[in-house]
């Protein structure tokens, strides 16, 4: 029996802290709350190993989602630690030509002064966010000694936000979309051999009919 990939019960994907992506404390005038900005995501930029792969964001992948109905501020994705909301007008999202870029206006609560200061001192440098991805449009290059999967279309966006490991939270999720990609993979090998085969097939019905009609010609049959 052909083996398939396992679906997760989990469909939504927690997304690294790519590198190059960043979060920082700032104020707008001295005596103002302070803000957080950063990019959540940049364009082109390999990921760690993910368990066997690397991913990428293409640019236009957060087309559909930004700037978001309702999209939260999150410390690593955890709704109880929630900072920001898109909803509430405390968290904005703008797509720029490196990538998803965000402003959020934390509480002025004791929590969010704890993680507001780790961040201004650097304890927590990168970003994450958590999606729904269109995997039918991912690209997969399996070409070098990681394979590379590209992320096309970003179909929900829930959160992003400051993490304190930016690792891939989701093994099984990940693994899965491994997994799958090289089942479609394989398949598409096997039915392109098989074309192949047929097309070799037909070539050489080909030749012996054009070789049996130079023989009749020749010999006048």
């Amino acid at each position: 029996m052909e083996k398939t990939a396992k679906k997760p019960d989990k469909t939504a994907f927690f997304l690294p802290a790519f590198p190059g992506t960043s979060i920082e404390v700032f104020s707008m005038s001295d005596g103002q709350p302070p803000k957080l900005r950063g990019y959540a995501a940049l364009y082109n930029v390999f990921s760690e190993d993910l368990g066997g792969y690397r991913t990428r964001i293409a640019p236009g992948a957060f087309d559909r989602v930004v700037p978001g109905s309702d999209v939260r501020l999150l410390v690593n994705h955890d709704s109880n630690l929630l900072l920001g909301r898109t909803a509430s007008g405390t968290l904005s999202l703008t797509l720029e030509d490196k990538g998803l870029y965000f402003q959020g206006q934390p509480p002025l609560t004791d929590f969010a002064a704890h993680y507001v200061e780790a961040i201004r001192r650097g304890d927590m440098s990168g970003c994450s966010f958590s999606c729904d991805i269109n995997t039918d449009l991912d690209e997969w290059d399996w070409t070098g000694d990681v394979p590379v999967r590209t992320i096309n279309q970003i179909t929900a966006l829930y959160d992003v936000g400051p993490v304190t490991v930016p690792a891939f939270s989701q093994t099984d999720v990940a693994a899965y979309a491994l997994e799958a990609a090289r089942t479609a993979f394989d398949a598409a090998q096997v039915a392109l051999e098989a074309a192949r085969a047929v097309e070799r097939e037909a070539e050489a019905r080909r030749a012996r009919r054009a070789r049996a009609l130079f023989l009749s010609v020749s010999l006048g049959l």
